[in-house]
């Protein structure tokens, strides 16, 4: 952390039977962003927020290196979305049958469906754990 990226650093890797350690130069890359710096997006009508994966999701959750979608990051407690069964952890992958990318898509779609079907459930594939799931949030009449 205290060396800047693109930086050249020189790493010693020993080897077997006694051989001399080789020299291998490493050129030193951006830091990946992490949790607390992390975009964010609040839900409010229904009470719970997401916000983007960063690697550390990734790494600890065993996903795959590519996986999209968002993290569920806060649940109101007796709110909408934790009646309907969404746990914090969740990665939201689909909302309304429309695949989730990032934390901007899924705000979009979200906004849209709550402005043109203002009274509908919510519908949300989920990875939880090492399945995938289904929770439906009803809307707040």
């Amino acid at each position: 952390m205290r060396m800047k990226a693109d930086s050249v650093v020189t790493l010693s890797v020993w080897q077997e039977n006694g051989k001399p350690p080789k020299q291998v130069e490493v050129k030193l890359g951006e830091q990946p962003k992490q949790p607390n710096l992390a975009k964010r997006w609040y839900a409010s009508d229904v009470g719970f927020a997401v916000r983007e994966l960063v690697f550390s999701d990734i790494y600890a959750m065993k996903l795959q290196p590519d996986q999209k979608g968002v993290l569920v990051a806060l649940l109101k407690p007796q709110g909408a979305a934790q009646s309907g069964g969404l746990k914090m952890g969740d990665v939201i992958t689909k909302l309304n049958n429309e695949p989730v990318t990032d934390i901007d898509q899924f705000e979009k779609i979200y906004k849209a469906q709550r402005k043109d079907k203002p009274r509908e459930a919510l519908v949300m594939e989920v990875h939880r754990g090492d399945r995938e799931d289904t929770v439906r949030i009803e809307a707040p009449q």
